[in-house]
């Protein structure tokens, strides 16, 4: 049956394309559309309509998304039907792929029948395990369309996109704090920062992250969908502590000053950490463990072990009150 790209009719000496209009037949409105026969001197012509296509490839790790979506021509809504059902076509993708370790592979990708609605219609390919796909190059990509008869492969644009991850920032207790991570969307391997912001310190303070990072502000690289959240506490429940070491010049002794910023208890903490030190060309660890109490008292004790030089306070580890949390803590060489 011969093929014809058109159907047109005379109206006030001007031709003019019936192609997806409706018309009467039978007592009832028809669309012309794809698979629409005609009857020209005594022979059956078919109408094939031509479907555009749009395919988005998405690099997502440790699968591939192809979305392909069939696009409205000059007189449809982008939905082709085909037997009282949705025209389904075949995508056919070669690409090269780029894997986490740097590395380049070729692979290629045939879709399941995705259905023509005009909406993007998904496939997705999952790699071999331990395949981590992070970006993508398009070399071919052909669509095979089921119902020839009716419809015929129009223009197709194809486009890829390297993986992209997506940053997600929360406060705990909500409205206690801000919290903010940018980039909030990246690439595989880049770095991101995670900032957390006391509003209202005279009543709530930042703490630490729930990742464990206990620093305000942070900086990690990201290799998946990243994702912290901020804690804050009750300023008047935290509790900061000052330790200072330094050396008697008559004696040599080692001296500790521990002491809380606040009266906040007079309940005690108990306070750890190891001393760094010199004496007689040595290098000694003084591990040291001592009970302080949290209002603002200052202790200083010794215990008796000498020193040239004094060098840092380390492996800090204060145990607080029940139903107080750990805050700032300062150490000085002085």
């Amino acid at each position: 049956m011969p093929d014809i790209a058109d159907i047109k009719v005379a109206k006030n000496g001007e031709f003019i394309s019936l192609l997806g209009q409706s018309i009467a037949i039978g007592g009832q409105f028809v669309q012309v559309r794809g698979g629409f026969h005609i009857c020209k001197n005594g022979q059956w012509h078919r109408y094939r309509e031509a479907v555009p296509f749009d395919v988005k490839v998405y690099a997502e790790g440790p699968q591939i998304r192809v979305m392909l979506t069939s696009l409205s021509s000059r007189f449809s809504e982008g939905d082709y039907w085909y037997n009282h059902q949705y025209l389904t076509a075949t995508a056919h993708l070669s690409l090269t792929i780029t894997k986490h370790t740097g590395s380049a592979q070729d692979i290629d990708i045939t879709t399941s029948p995705l259905e023509c609605t005009g909406s993007a219609s998904p496939y997705i390919h999952t790699l071999p395990s331990g395949d981590i796909c992070t970006n993508i190059a398009i070399k071919s990509c052909e669509i095979t369309l089921n119902g020839e008869e009716a419809y015929t492969t129009g223009p197709v644009t194809a486009t890829s996109y390297p993986w992209t991850l997506h940053g997600v920032v929360s406060v705990t207790p909500e409205g206690t704090g801000e919290a903010s991570v940018t980039p909030r969307t990246t690439t595989y391997g880049q770095q991101v920062t995670f900032r957390a912001l006391n509003t209202d310190p005279e009543y709530w303070r930042f703490t630490r992250w729930q990742s464990g990072e206990i620093s305000p502000t942070y900086t990690v690289t990201v290799y998946d969908d990243y994702s912290d959240t901020a804690i804050f506490a009750d300023a008047t429940k935290i509790v900061d502590f000052y330790i200072a070491a330094s050396i008697d010049p008559d004696t040599q002794d080692i001296i500790f000053f521990i002491k809380t910023e606040y009266n906040r208890t007079d309940n005690p903490a108990t306070v750890r950490f190891n001393l760094r030190y010199f004496y007689q060309d040595q290098t000694n660890i003084l591990p040291v463990e001592q009970v302080v109490p949290c209002n603002g008292t200052e202790l200083r004790f010794s215990p008796g072990d000498k020193a040239t030089s004094l060098d840092a306070i380390t492996d800090i580890d204060i145990t607080v009150p029940a139903g107080f949390t750990k805050g700032d803590v300062t150490a000085d060489i002085i």
